[in-house]
């Protein structure tokens, strides 16, 4: 009976959502409060099915109800009761389920502190995602069209051809599968909602950059945009440290990072992300970049959409260790993207050539052209990684079984980018707070490039590095610390409120020192090809 009321709950979410979609639609286009309102209403009453519908969801799976496939594939009777709570998110129904719930309330901030005219537009946006969400939970079957894979379904439902089921039709396991042994660690019970945070909070910006294409608004929305940016990311980040930390403790004998589909799922959007909140800055202090702005801003959330479509699709078959099961959602996320996409750019390309452009081009020497470089730079890396990622599925058309790429195709590609970016961080930084021609600014990085050489070469000396290209890319890193840490020393003198840009610099150029000290000594003990 909870099952069948927990599915009722979702059609009704997924109805009302559809609905406030369409009365923030005629808001947007006519401004008229009433249809506002009522859309807002109708999201209300979304979001308190979908929560309903969750709390059903967690008690059946604290009451060990085996008779539904969901909770008998992720819980046990002897699973710690901490480990119920994640295995409410475990699989994809749940994921999708609480992804939705922080979209959700969020969109309740997005009621209380948008104002006119991007309010209507933004919430329309931002519903036209829940309804592609909400459609993942589904589970109708219309004249055969699968449409969804709810968590409520039965066993019986998921499993009508069993022969445990054809002898017994009433048969309800004593006890459930269990949640995977890799994800009983406290750091897996808080790294997926910190991940959905991220994900859900970079959904604002798209909606602020679809609501200004829509409005012509190009200026006015980098206000609001902007917090749930750097918010999105700070939680991307978060979960990226989070996954490696328990990747570090839970595999492969200490590795951290694999370049593995679900892991680039968090770390392409963050990049693209990153880009977007340095041309918003730009955008905000000059009244340049609003191309740039609106452009990484879609590009982010187009991110999140195709990775999610790349690894839970089940497109990418055996090439990731991570991905999630494949309910058949292929069709559904592949619409999504698409729409996401095609809107998103397409409404972009539409208003391209009606968008402010600089009157004059900025200098070599100046914050506009090292900002948004270091911009461009950012998303040829989150580019690349994609193309990596994506490799399984491009090599189809040429060969029948392809395998992913390597470990060191990411490595020989994002070493070099990430180098330039190092050096692009210092020059920002000093030509962001002053003014300088070439003389004065070689004048300027005297010190810290002093400083660099020297602690470069003892690094060297102490940590027996031979290869060159490590060499090189030490002294990046150590660029970045002590050339942002000279800025930074100045700001904190001036003004400590502004040392944020200078400092997390800084945190860059020692994530790279560090990436490279934990893994340039790495020796394998087993190889996996000879050990089988």
């Amino acid at each position: 009976m909870l099952g069948i009321i927990g599915k009722i709950l979702i059609s009704a979410s997924f109805v009302t959502s559809l609905a406030a979609m369409i009365f923030y639609f005629i808001s947007a286009n006519r401004d008229q409060e009433s249809t506002l309102r009522a859309g807002n209403w109708l999201f209300a009453a979304k979001t308190t099915f979908l929560v309903a519908a969750s709390g059903i969801l967690v008690y059946l799976i604290f009451q060990h109800q085996f008779q539904y496939y969901y909770v008998f594939n992720y819980t046990s009777l002897d699973l710690a009761p901490r480990y119920l709570w994640s295995a409410f998110y475990g699989g994809q129904e749940g994921s999708f389920m609480l992804w939705i719930l922080f979209t959700a309330f969020f969109g309740f901030g997005l009621m209380k502190w948008t104002r006119k005219p991007y309010k209507a537009p933004v919430l329309f946006f931002l519903t036209l995602t829940q309804v592609f969400l909400l459609s993942m939970l589904l589970g109708w079957d219309i004249f055969g069209l699968k449409l969804g894979a709810s968590p409520f379904r039965t066993i019986a439902e998921e499993m009508p051809n069993a022969p445990f089921l054809q002898s017994n039709p009433d048969f309800i396991p004593n006890d459930g599968s269990g949640l995977n042994d890799l994800l009983k660690s406290p750091w897996m019970m808080i790294h997926p909602p910190i991940l959905f945070v991220g994900f859900a909070m970079m959904t604002i910006p798209y909606c602020f950059a679809m609501a200004a294409l829509w409005k012509q608004k190009y200026n006015e929305w980098i206000g609001p945009a902007l917090p749930w940016t750097l918010s999105a990311n700070v939680s991307l980040l978060t979960a990226i440290f989070l996954g490696g930390y328990w990747a570090y403790v839970t595999l492969s004998f200490g590795g951290y990072w694999a370049w593995d589909p679900v892991e680039n799922a968090s770390l392409v959007p963050w990049l693209i992300g990153t880009a977007g909140i340095h041309t918003m800055i730009i955008q905000r202090k000059s009244s340049v970049a609003q191309k740039s702005s609106i452009l990484f801003a879609i590009l982010a959330y187009v991110a999140v959409v195709y990775e999610t479509f790349l690894t839970r699709s089940g497109i990418l078959g055996s090439s990731s260790v991570h991905s999630f099961v494949d309910l058949g959602l292929y069709n559904q996320l592949l619409a999504f993207m698409l729409v996401v996409t095609g809107v998103g750019l397409g409404l972009f390309f539409w208003r391209y050539k009606e968008m402010p452009s600089p009157e004059k081009e900025a200098k070599i020497l100046s914050r506009e052209f090292m900002t948004v470089t270091g911009a461009m730079l950012l998303l040829i890396l989150g580019l690349v990684i994609i193309l990596g990622t994506s490799s399984p599925i491009l090599g189809k058309l040429f060969v029948e079984n392809p395998t992913p790429p390597e470990i060191s195709f990411y490595n020989d590609w994002s070493m070099p980018i990430v180098m330039i970016m190092a050096i692009f961080t210092v020059l920002g930084q000093y030509l962001f707070w002053k003014k300088y021609d070439a003389e004065t600014l070689a004048s300027a990085l005297i010190n810290p490039l002093l400083v660099t050489s020297v602690v470069t070469v003892v690094s060297i000396i102490l940590g027996d590095v031979r290869n060159l290209y490590y060499m090189v890319y030490l002294f990046c890193g150590y660029f970045a610390v002590f050339g942002n840490a000279w800025v930074l020393v100045r700001l904190t003198f001036k003004n400590p409120k502004l040392i944020g840009g200078s400092l997390t610099h800084i945190g860059f150029g020692l994530l790279l020192v560090g990436i490279l000290a934990s893994s340039a000594y790495n020796s394998v003990l087993v190889d996996q090809k000879t050990a089988n």
